[in-house]
């Protein structure tokens, strides 16, 4: 429901180092606007619900994604804003 004006490239990383060779990356969304008509847009069988919360609150045990995490952590530190 939200489109950005910019994306910039935040972090690369390896989320299984020795056990595969897959590449992720974290971008920062930048100008970020709510799109006319916009929401979740879910597949038949999902069930979505958003959930909007601090880094500190990802960081106290209320998430388990490792991508959401380093985010947080690399937000909570000030090297993303």
């Amino acid at each position: 429901g939200h489109r950005a004006g910019g994306l910039e490239l935040a972090q690369e990383f390896f989320p299984a180092p020795g056990f595969c060779s897959e590449r992720m990356s974290l971008f920062v969304a930048r100008d970020v606007q709510p799109v006319a008509g916009g929401g979740l847009l879910c597949d038949a069988d999902e069930e979505l619900a958003l959930e909007r919360l601090t880094p500190g609150e990802l960081l106290d045990g209320r998430c388990r994604d490792a991508k959401t995490l380093l985010a947080a952590l690399l937000v909570q530190s000030g090297r993303l804003t």
